[in-house]
């Protein structure tokens, strides 16, 4: 019962070493993605139409934050 617990809000002194390196290069990558994509993706998410009147991809856009925010997630679950 511990364990499920403990897997299910996470503990920050269970995490190792490699784990650590892990979680900084995840999050390291998914702050430069996000810098990359900031600027449209505040466009596009405060004003969708106009964003996607302008040629802003839209489509995508949301795509690679989906996936930004679900590598950061997966990382920090163990957290």
């Amino acid at each position: 019962s511990a364990n499920r617990f403990g897997l299910l809000t996470g503990q920050i002194v269970s995490v190792s070493n490699p784990d650590l390196g892990w979680l900084v290069l995840i999050s390291a990558v998914v702050l430069v993605g996000l810098i990359v994509v900031w600027n449209p993706l505040r466009f596009e998410s405060l004003d969708p139409q106009a964003a996607e009147a302008r040629g802003v991809p839209t489509r995508g856009l949301s795509i690679v934050f989906m996936i930004l925010l679900g590598a950061i997630v997966a990382a920090a679950v163990h957290i």
